[in-house]
């Protein structure tokens, strides 16, 4: 195919220095090597980079996006075909801290989310270990019968593992979410139906104290508390407040929404 050469276009802040520039050629990627579009920072440092073909984010061999920090450090790299986040056994999105340690990491197939093993989306502390990773499918977070995701402590002890079903906590064989303190001790479970506090055979939640013992319980049948049952067992002698409730549950699955 004969090559032509490219059309640039500048647009400039009042100081000078380019706003963005825009590299193209009929519609068209004029060298895959180099970016269509590139933003600048007012203080000239390079603000985002994308790769286009027909107006739409295409690179084959490396990210077709990437964003940056001011202090010019790689923000996040995405790799794109036509349009589709996209990048086959490899991750699709991965995020960094600024001083270049990886943030999250996320799989993508033809703009879904997607691993053909393991969980697809993980994030990292400032130190490397892992924070949560979780497992999503179809836009929701979902895994039949295997957890569907862990948040782990800073010093890599499991925080808290949960199970769900199409974006909502889902168990019928125990308990849909287990939370431990950061020594390991256990400190709550609590037993959901298609996001609902639901158990039939016992309380539905249940908190503990650090030698072990149940100081505050919960019953519940698709979502509603039980009239009759004490909310909390005689172990603290009044009826204490729970930690633990649907509102608290969407706040810490909304964690794992990678934009």
């Amino acid at each position: 195919m004969t090559r032509h050469k490219p059309i640039y276009k500048i647009r400039r802040y009042p100081n000078g220095n380019p706003k963005w520039i825009l590299r193209h050629q009929d519609k068209i990627t004029y060298d895959n090597k180099k970016p269509s579009y590139i933003l600048y920072y007012e203080n000239g440092i390079i603000k985002e980079k994308q790769w286009q073909v027909n107006n739409k984010l295409h690179r084959l061999h490396g990210p077709a996006k990437i964003t940056y920090y001011p202090s010019g450090s790689i923000n996040i790299e995405k790799y794109e075909r036509n349009i589709h986040t996209h990048n086959e056994n490899e991750p699709s999105h991965i995020g960094y801290y600024e001083d270049g340690k990886i943030k999250e990491k996320a799989w993508f197939v033809d703009g879904q989310l997607y691993r053909k093993t393991g969980y697809n989306m993980i994030k990292y502390y400032p130190n490397g270990s892992i924070k949560s990773k979780a497992w999503v499918e179809n836009g929701k977070i979902h895994r039949s019968i295997l957890p569907a995701g862990f948040i782990y402590h800073d010093n890599k002890k499991i925080e808290r593992i949960f199970y769900a079903k199409n974006g909502k906590m889902h168990r019928l064989n125990g308990p849909a979410t287990i939370v431990y303190s950061e020594n390991g001790t256990l400190e709550i479970k609590g037993w959901f139906v298609n996001g609902q506090l639901h158990r039939e055979d016992g309380p539905a939640y249940i908190k503990y104290n650090s030698n072990g013992k149940e100081i505050c319980t919960g019953y519940y049948l698709n979502g509603i508390k039980i009239n009759g049952k004490k909310f909390c067992s005689d172990y603290l002698k009044k009826e204490a407040s729970c930690y633990f409730d649907e509102i608290h549950l969407i706040s810490i699955i909304s964690q794992y929404l990678i934009t």
